[in-house]
């Protein structure tokens, strides 16, 4: 009887990065509301063409966000805006292992899809007392081809551009009642060819 063939290791090819984004808030917020200031995104890894390993068996896929923001909240002196910033961090779920039990991350065989909501928006929204001056957010993301073991940032990894959304609302402490307008700016769209660095 004839032994089993080894299998070939199929080659990882080059994958596509897509990204969308779109505001999906309100267009205007008061401090004594209950105000929605958030955005809607997709990133998207698919795998190379021709490909029959799953993605998520054939790369290592993580979104980094840092972001900063300036908000009037309860305890401000004179509606004197609190600052708060965060440097670039790995992103909650969106990293190996690809956990997709809460809908934030699709595994599917072609392709690995982080389903995102950042800002002040769902559970996190702008609470009556808390006005949002401004805020800025920015994502990467990075791939390579997979790695054995526990998922660590270490290089080489093929890194995209930033991606940016902002928010900025002018707060007039002389009519601190008064709904005003929410100025946005989405990231937009944007693809990558990913070159998988050796």
């Amino acid at each position: 009887m004839k032994g089993k063939e080894k299998k070939v290791e199929e080659e990882i090819g080059n994958p596509t990065l897509v990204f969308t984004s779109a505001y999906e808030g309100d267009q205007q917020q008061s401090l004594n509301g209950s105000n929605d200031i958030g955005f809607a995104q997709t990133a998207t890894l698919r795998r190379a063409n021709g490909m029959e390993t799953p993605a998520a068996e054939a790369y290592d896929f993580w979104q980094e966000v840092s972001d900063e923001s300036r908000q009037i909240v309860p305890s401000s002196t004179n509606y004197r805006p609190k600052k708060s910033s965060r440097a670039w961090v790995v992103d909650g779920p969106f990293r190996p292992p690809y956990n997709d039990e809460d809908g934030n991350v699709i595994n599917a065989a072609d392709r690995i899809t982080f389903v995102d909501n950042p800002g002040f928006s769902t559970s996190t929204r702008m609470s009556a007392g808390y006005f949002l001056v401004d805020y800025t957010v920015r994502f990467r993301w990075k791939v390579r081809k997979k790695q054995g073991g526990r998922f660590t940032k270490a290089e080489p990894y093929w890194e995209s551009d930033e991606m940016v959304h902002r928010v900025t609302s002018a707060f007039d402490a002389e009519n601190p009642e008064e709904a005003v307008v929410v100025n946005h700016q989405a990231a937009g769209n944007r693809t990558w060819n990913v070159q998988l660095p050796n």
